[in-house]
Order: structure tokens, then sequence, then C-alpha cells
């Protein structure tokens, strides 16, 4: 999907998925962080997004309706991005050769179900995470968004996919700050 209205279609699924749930990853980092990376801030390197999903037009379905899935990679990488919003790590660009820490990242399954009632979005990632002289390591995660499903719509489906993505972000948010930490101590490769 490389074409200008495909890039675009991504970009406003994503902001209509994620909508205030990853804005910003801590609600106090807003109005107490300088603007920027602070000096010193861990280099992350974010490497393209790969889909691997059987079928990577669709997210599930609900209420017996296809749930579409314009460009699952842009999306994934749009919710990565906001990882920069924390000023202890600074994203550098992808060829970039002093990156602390490179993560690359699988996206597994993404799709949500619903039950008369009853709706779940499920989001499964695999992070590929190389720093430093250390062995590259892979991390799985998983986000669940559990709730009533109110009208079976497209909004409503999205807006759960973009909760439990969200969930993962704020575990890749950990992960990253903990390697950066054990990247930054290592001695120089």
């Amino acid at each position: 999907m490389n074409s200008k209205p495909a890039k675009a279609a991504a970009v406003a699924l994503c902001l209509a998925t994620l909508g205030a749930s990853l804005a910003p990853l801590n609600g106090a980092l807003a109005a107490t962080a300088p603007a920027g990376p602070l000096p010193g801030a861990c280099k992350v390197r974010l490497l393209p997004v790969h889909d691997t999903r059987a079928d990577p037009t669709t997210m599930g379905s609900i209420g017996g309706k296809p749930v579409q899935s314009p460009d699952g990679p842009s999306w994934v990488m749009l919710a990565l991005q906001t990882l920069g919003q924390d000023n202890h790590i600074n994203l550098v660009a992808g060829d970039a050769t002093d990156a602390d820490i490179d993560v690359n990242v699988d996206l597994l399954k993404a799709y949500v179900i619903s039950l008369t009632m009853s709706k779940s979005a499920n989001v499964v990632v695999r992070a590929h995470y190389s720093h430093g002289a250390n062995p590259p390591e892979d991390v799985v995660y998983r986000g669940v968004e559990t709730g009533t499903n109110w009208a079976s719509t497209q909004s409503e489906s999205r807006g759960a996919l973009g909760a439990a993505l969200s969930q993962i972000v704020t575990q890749v948010h950990a992960d990253v700050l903990q390697r950066c930490g054990a990247a930054k101590a290592a001695p120089a490769a």
C-alpha cells in the first residue's frame, strides 16, 4: 500500500482508533516535559513494521460485519512513534547508525470479535530488540480490550482495537527504557 490515499486512510484509521488512549503515555509528561529529548536520551530506531497476519485486509468482525484494515503496519508504527513523547527517548531516523537500541515489530494478530452484547479486541505483536553487544531478544506482547458491544459499529471496533494497541505501546515503552539502560551500561562493541 504505497498510494497516498491508502496512507491517508491508514493515518485516519490510526487517529480514529487511538484517539486519546495514547496521548501522552504519562498524563503528567505533557505538562512537565521540556520540548524534545533530554541530553543523553536513549536513541531508539524504529524499523519498519511487518504484517504477518494471514489476511491483512481485515481486523475480524463485529455484528457479522467485517472490520476493514487499510494498513496495519502504518497503524502500529504511528502508535509506536508516541514513544517519542517521553523525553528520555530520542527516536532516530531509520538510517541512523548510532542508535542505542533497534526495535523491529511484527504485527501477528489484530482482530475484534463479538457476541450478542460483548466484544473483544485483541492485538498481538512480536518485538525484536537489538542493542549493543547484547544478543537480540524477541518479546511477544498482547493487548486485549473487552467491553459491551453497544451498536456493532466500525468506530466502536476501531476504538477497542486502539485501546488494545495502546496497552502494547505501554508495555513496549517500559521494556525500551529497561533495555536502553542495559545498552548504555554495556561496553561498546
